[in-house]
């Protein structure tokens, strides 16, 4: 993702919009039902998130960072409301067990010359905002 998206100072060299996604209830799935079942859900997320057309980069542990070419966050946030919408409907199973993930998400434009960090600290900021909404409508299982 860097030296496609970054220069050597860790600034952007296109414009675009950047989400920052983060899995809901995460650690209950892997205490749960075990991190084999994490992992799996982790790959399920990523070929979920993969429909939106973008660059789908893991960025650590249930966090993925998409990037959006050319495209402003509000074009792209009914893309991601209606994607996590899908998703919700999704009912997985793992052994006998049965169970629904989701994602909260924040995003941000992308201008060439802004700093990563920056971005990045603002598509977190709104993503936790994005995630205590979300957590009053799903629970965990």
């Amino acid at each position: 993702m860097n030296s496609e998206i970054l220069n050597e100072d860790g600034k952007f060299i296109i414009s675009g919009s950047l989400f920052l996604i983060d899995l809901n209830y995460f650690k209950y799935i892997n205490d749960t039902f075990g991190h084999i079942a994490g992992d799996k859900v982790l790959v399920y997320v990523a070929k979920h998130l993969q429909r939106l057309e973008s660059d789908v980069v893991r960025y650590g542990g249930d966090e993925f960072i998409i990037l959006f070419r050319d495209k402003n966050s509000s074009e792209v946030a009914q893309e991601m409301h209606l994607n996590r919408e899908l998703l919700l409907k999704k009912q997985l199973k793992f052994h006998n067990h049965k169970f629904h993930t989701s994602y909260s998400y924040g995003g941000v434009d992308v201008e060439s010359g802004t700093n990563f960090t920056e971005i990045l600290e603002e598509a977190d900021a709104k993503m936790y905002s994005d995630k205590e909404k979300i957590k009053q409508r799903i629970k965990p299982n």
